[in-house]
């Protein structure tokens, strides 16, 4: 991957079954929109830095 992409949080999870995780999450205010070029960053970043874990994109909007 190339470039810069900004994730404003990312989160490490575990299940019962001992599954690994990671979820980026993006969030947005007001009038700014969720892009899905966004979330496709996230998920390679995801792949990039953790690559055995499994990807699950968050993403959150508030209307203010």
């Amino acid at each position: 991957m190339a470039g810069q992409a900004e994730v404003d949080e990312i989160y490490l999870g575990l299940d019962k079954r001992g599954v690994h995780y990671v979820l980026p999450a993006q969030a947005k205010g007001g009038s700014d929109r969720i892009g899905i070029v966004q979330i496709e960053q996230d998920f390679a970043i995801c792949a990039a830095k953790f690559p055995a874990l499994i990807c699950r994109s968050i993403a959150a909007h508030s209307p203010d």
